[in-house]
């Protein structure tokens, strides 16, 4: 049997976890394990008689050694093996997305309907409530000895119609730019009734403070 036979019988001499694994260990292992005698070995194909760091570390991490070992030997079912070992590496499939549902020409137009629909009434508002503004600026001055007018009651209804009266200022000062002005006329307004709990409740229920 010749140099095949020797090199087959030193096989139990060969380390069970070599350094990097190598073709030629491979091979050793394969021929121990099929009785294979007048083979010739391999040529260690290019860039792997010395593995490079990323090699050698990929090697690592998919645990090539150990299956290559595992594949000399002869052991069955191991190529699902090496694929559960990949799903372990690769985690969980991804969720499938849904589907959007597709609509019909009908159901879009009605859905565009609706959005005019509802701009238009939102354009509405808007309008009516710069309308109302700009109608109540000429009495704001008014507005605020009114204000002091109704505080002065100390009494619930009074305070509602004077924090009411406060909304629609703080509304009008921002539409005009003017919201500092209101802020600190407001404060000095807290300040001067600091002793009214009921009505600085009230004040914080509005959120003006």
């Amino acid at each position: 049997m010749g140099a095949m036979r020797r090199a087959t019988s030193s096989t139990s001499a060969l380390p069970t976890t070599p350094p990097i694994p190598s073709a030629s260990w491979v091979w050793l292992q394969a021929a121990a394990a099929n009785g294979i005698d007048e083979e010739l070995e391999p040529s260690v194909p290019p860039g792997l008689r010395e593995l490079s760091a990323p090699l050698a570390e990929f090697v690592r991490f998919f645990q090539l050694d150990s299956f290559l070992r595992r594949l000399a030997a002869g052991e069955p079912l191991l190529a699902l093996k090496f694929n559960r070992r990949l799903q372990e590496l690769a985690g969980p499939p991804a969720r499938p997305q849904a589907v959007a549902t597709r609509r019909t020409w009908v159901e879009l137009r009605e859905t565009a309907e609706r959005l005019r629909q509802a701009e238009e009434r939102r354009q509405e508002a808007e309008a009516r409530q710069i309308k109302d503004l700009q109608d109540f600026a000429p009495r704001a001055a008014q507005a605020w000895r009114d204000i002091q007018a109704l505080i002065e009651k100390k009494k619930a209804r009074p305070y509602d119609d004077a924090v009411a009266l406060l909304v629609k200022l703080r509304d009008l000062a921002a539409f005009q730019g003017r919201l500092p002005e209101f802020q600190a006329k407001l404060a000095a307004l807290q300040a001067q009734y600091a002793n009214q709990p009921a009505f600085q409740e009230r004040l914080r229920k509005a959120r003006l403070v």
